[in-house]
């Protein structure tokens, strides 16, 4: 939130989120620590336990009240952030990737309407991913 970062600064690199509250989300695709790989040495951040959920709702109250710095996926924080209410941190920097997966009971005889839906989230996720990064690039606090 701007009020969290006018009170305790702006984190320009991963390393000074060592010097932040963040937040934990007890959430599988977030649980644990933070880590951002740069080239062969990585950096790992361990989130406070002072603030933990499993609901990104709960963490998008919490981050946008300035109680620390949270993970959200995008499509829970772009409104907030487009709104000015949170700001995207450390743009240039990435955790480390995770996969997303689209299940289904058997690829044998797929049904067409299956098969297009996936072709078609193979093409638009991407795009998806890209605006989000146009959609923050007028905060002023963008890094």
């Amino acid at each position: 939130a701007p009020a969290y970062l006018e009170a305790h600064g702006v984190p320009e690199r991963p390393e000074d989120l060592h010097s932040h509250r963040c937040l934990r989300m007890a959430y599988p695709m977030y649980e644990g620590d933070w880590v951002f790989p740069q080239g062969v040495d990585q950096c790992v951040i361990a989130p406070n336990d002072s603030f933990s959920t499993n609901v990104a709702d709960a963490m998008l109250v919490a981050s946008e009240l300035g109680m620390g710095i949270g993970l959200l996926p995008f499509y829970t924080a772009s409104q907030s952030i487009g709104e000015g209410r949170l700001c995207r941190l450390l743009a240039p920097y990435r955790l480390r990737e995770s996969a997303l997966y689209a299940m289904y009971p058997s690829r044998h005889y797929l049904d067409a309407k299956v098969r297009t839906w996936i072709d078609y989230l193979k093409e638009q996720l991407p795009a998806l991913f890209e605006g989000h990064a146009k959609v923050v690039d007028d905060s002023r606090y963008w890094r």
